[in-house]
């Protein structure tokens, strides 16, 4: 048994999409650790860059970055392979309260924060990682006070938005040219979710154009979700709809070849069915 943070309450443990068996945990105190499961050790201490404790934690695609969001509102990336890692920096949401979140958006090379707007409303900040100086883009929600569950769907350019407690689930769609956020809209019903989570892409109904496919946990029941873009060639694999996404189904490498500095790229994912046309090429 690994014992984490000498028995500190941790708040927030998000596991490498890339590297094998590595675990990044943060708590209130503050404290942000890296571990590594296989040899069952602390590796990294990044304690000493936070200063107020912390509200949420992730990684880039390849774990070579680092994003946190506090409680005062800021928000600072580093690479956690250095071992005096230089800091970018911001404030984000300073009225954020307990709906501060942070999501990678990797095909996009975005990150997503979500806290709230000076009047209140809960607002989601788009944000170029490689420049964290101001958001590229903010849109403002509701004032409901539920919890938030974001969620993203890579490929689609997709990012849902539920609370504990909202009967509603809101989305917006982004897009590679200027305007960032491409649309946005909700999806109402009357019964509260408890928890959400996106299925695997490969278990969307391909040809029937769903885009996403979604597990709504309610009160006393579950739910499954079809999230659908109409298309009347519905008899054509639509590619703008399913582009190739990373297979992240295994690791790509092990902990000492990610503190060696080892680039790689992940396979990908290629969706149209066989013996199918694209809709691009007829």
């Amino acid at each position: 048994m690994l014992s984490l943070n000498h028995n500190r309450k941790v708040t927030i443990a998000k596991f490498s999409e890339s590297i094998n068996h590595l675990l990044l945990t943060a708590t209130a105190q503050p404290e942000l650790y890296m571990w590594d499961l296989n040899n069952e050790k602390q590796i990294r201490n990044f304690s000493s860059l936070c200063t107020e404790p912390i509200q949420d934690v992730c990684m880039n695609g390849l774990s070579s970055q680092v994003f946190v969001i506090q409680r005062d509102g800021r928000l600072f990336s580093f690479d956690p392979r250095s071992q005096n890692p230089e800091v970018q920096e911001t404030i984000a949401h300073k009225n954020g309260g307990r709906h501060r979140r942070l999501l990678n958006i990797p095909d996009f090379g975005y990150l997503a924060s979500f806290g709230s707007s000076d009047r209140g409303e809960r607002q989601l900040s788009i944000w170029d990682v490689k420049n964290l100086s101001k958001p590229l883009k903010s849109v403002e929600f509701d004032t409901s006070t539920g919890s938030l569950l974001p969620l993203y769907e890579e490929g689609a350019g997709l990012i849902y938005l539920g609370g504990k407690g909202d009967g509603h689930i809101r989305y917006v769609e982004l897009c590679h040219d200027e305007r960032i956020v491409a649309s946005q809209g909700a999806y109402e019903t009357s019964e509260p979710e408890r928890g959400l989570c996106l299925l695997p892409r490969k278990s969307c109904d391909i040809m029937g154009c769903e885009c996403s496919r979604m597990l709504k946990l309610a009160t006393e029941s579950m739910h499954m979700l079809h999230w659908r873009i109409l298309r009347t060639h519905t008899e054509y694999f639509q590619d703008a709809i399913y582009p190739p996404v990373r297979n992240t189904s295994k690791p790509l490498f092990e902990i000492v070849d990610w503190e060696n500095g080892t680039q790689d790229i992940y396979p990908m994912i290629d969706f149209q069915p066989p013996n199918t046309k694209k809709f691009s090429e007829v």
